[in-house]
């Protein structure tokens, strides 16, 4: 017969040995094999923190998507953007903005009117629309000499070509606009305290 050794003390047993004769103990039972290592249950506390900042941000690697802010325009520019609105054409709203000189220099705003159901209603549009300009303006805080505001909408010619066309043109000196009440003040009115108005007939009251 041949000879084993004892899986629990390692003694010469033979191949038919039930008990060890040196051990007493059962050989075909042998002793659980154990792995080498242990894994440990204990996560540091700073390793558990990178997993929640992980997760809330959508994963490794994942950047958190705020919802876009809209760009608003600085200064004086912005404050007529605001006061206009959007425009319903197919053009920008605020076509051109200049600003210079300080006291003597000159307010520049050049917009697109919008359309309309009516004639009348386009007209008083233009007017609505020159008034929130100037109030922005004068409200504002901004030093200027003078203000010109001009207004554009498309016109169609003799051979049927459709022009965007500058139809309305006021300047407004400073002291002229610093007499407006605008707490009582009419946009119906804006054309006529105007120091210079060039209008077209289109646009014309």
């Amino acid at each position: 017969m041949g000879e084993l050794q004892c899986p629990h003390c390692g003694g010469e047993i033979d191949e038919l040995t039930v008990i060890c004769r040196h051990c007493k103990k059962n050989v075909r039972k042998a002793p659980r094999q154990r792995s080498g290592k242990r894994v440990p249950l204990w996560v540091p506390p700073a390793v558990l923190v990178l997993i929640v900042v992980v997760i809330l941000r959508g994963g490794c690697g994942g950047t958190s998507k705020a919802t876009p802010t809209p760009p608003v325009a600085p200064g004086l520019r912005g404050a007529i953007e605001t006061a206009l609105g959007e425009g319903n054409r197919p053009v920008e709203r605020v076509a051109r903005f200049a600003e210079s000189g300080g006291a003597t220099g000159q307010v520049y705003a050049k917009f697109a009117i919008n359309d309309n159901f009516s004639q009348d209603m386009i007209v008083g549009g233009a007017q609505l629309d020159c008034t929130a300009i100037l109030k922005a303006i004068a409200q504002s805080g901004a030093s200027y000499g003078s203000v010109r505001i001009v207004g554009t909408f498309p016109l169609k010619d003799a051979f049927g070509n459709v022009t965007e066309t500058e139809v309305v043109q006021l300047d407004f000196d400073a002291a002229t606009v610093q007499k407006i009440n605008w707490a009582n003040f009419s946009y119906r009115d804006i054309y006529a305290v105007a120091d210079t108005a060039v209008v077209h007939p289109q646009l014309k009251p």
